[in-house]
This record gives C-alpha cells, structure tokens and sequence, in this order.
C-alpha cells in the first residue's frame, strides 16, 4: 500500500479576508452558481481574470471553515424517518 502526498497551493497573493467573506455572502445568498461567481469578484474588487479564479478556487478549498448545521447546509433538504412497527409517529 502506498502513501498518497497532498501539496496544497498557498493562498493567492492578492488575496483579502473581504474577498472570503463576499463569496460566502454570495453563497449563502442562493442567487447565484458560484461556479461563476469569478467576474462577480472582478468587478467588484478590480482583480485580473485570473486573481479572481485563485481567489474562488482558494474559496472553495477553505468553504468549510465555517462549521455549519446540517439545515443551514442543505436548507431545501428534508430529512426522512422511516418508522417500524405501524404505531403512530408524534406530530412534529
């Protein structure tokens, strides 16, 4: 069995916490796929094309460093229980 090597990319030189928090309020917003969200983040703060992809791959690697509950994750997910034994379920 071998050993697999992970080499993560440093941050983006041009890159700011207010970037960070821009496409979090974007993603949590639900307006917009944030696969394109890299010319939103060019026109609103003045980076090249490619300061802005860095910046949005930089994002999507670090996205989960805001821990979150299952329901603000998955808000449109509905989780269903499945009962043995024919008796009745509580109403929630």
């Amino acid at each position: 069995m071998g050993v697999m090597v992970v080499l993560a990319k440093p941050a983006p030189a041009c890159l700011e916490e207010r970037h960070l928090q821009y496409l979090d309020l974007l993603s949590q917003s639900g307006t917009e796929d944030m696969y394109g969200a890299a010319p939103r983040l060019e026109a609103e703060f003045d980076l090249t094309r490619l300061e802005a992809a860095d910046v949005l791959v930089h994002w999507w690697a670090v996205a989960n460093r805001h821990p979150q509950s299952e329901a603000q994750r998955f808000p449109r997910t509905r989780i269903l229980v499945l009962h043995q034994g024919g008796a009745a379920l509580p109403r929630p």
